[in-house]
């Protein structure tokens, strides 16, 4: 539900604005900057709700190893590295609520960016991953049904 108020305020805040810039309302403008902070609190809670993700990440790594007779080597591979992309994403994440909230302060614009933009690469690796991963399950099955 939060990732819906937050995307949807994310469509709803600049369409607000450009009606805004035309009509010069007073209580729009505020209506809007509460708007944009409910969406920024919506994000920053979503963050919360992730912290502590790894472990269970790191557990089905281990089951996955465990279990490699049952399933092929090339899926394991694959959902092993998609989730050691989500592992270090969380841990790129992390550190960014504490920006975003205010814990940290003493951060550059700089390294704010740089930070961000690792979060954002290990997420795409993940999503790739998972994306060649579920490409070869659905690849196999239709093998086996041939």
């Amino acid at each position: 539900m939060a990732r819906f108020v937050q995307y949807f305020l994310g469509f709803l805040i600049p369409f607000l604005k450009e009606r805004n810039s035309m009509m010069k309302s007073r209580w729009l403008e505020k209506f809007t900057a509460k708007l944009l902070i409910i969406r920024t609190n919506m994000g920053l809670t979503r963050k919360v709700m992730r912290f502590g993700q790894q472990i269970p990440i790191f557990i089905n790594i281990r089951r996955r190893f465990q279990q490699n007779q049952k399933e092929p080597v090339k899926m394991i591979l694959l959902q092993t590295l998609a989730d050691i992309c989500g592992a270090l994403f969380f841990c790129f994440d992390h550190p960014m609520y504490f920006v975003n909230s205010g814990f940290i302060r003493n951060w550059s614009d700089a390294k704010k960016a740089k930070i961000n933009w690792w979060c954002e690469f290990w997420w795409l690796l993940q999503t790739v991953f998972e994306l060649i991963c579920h490409l070869t399950y659905l690849s196999d099955l239709r093998k086996k049904f041939q």
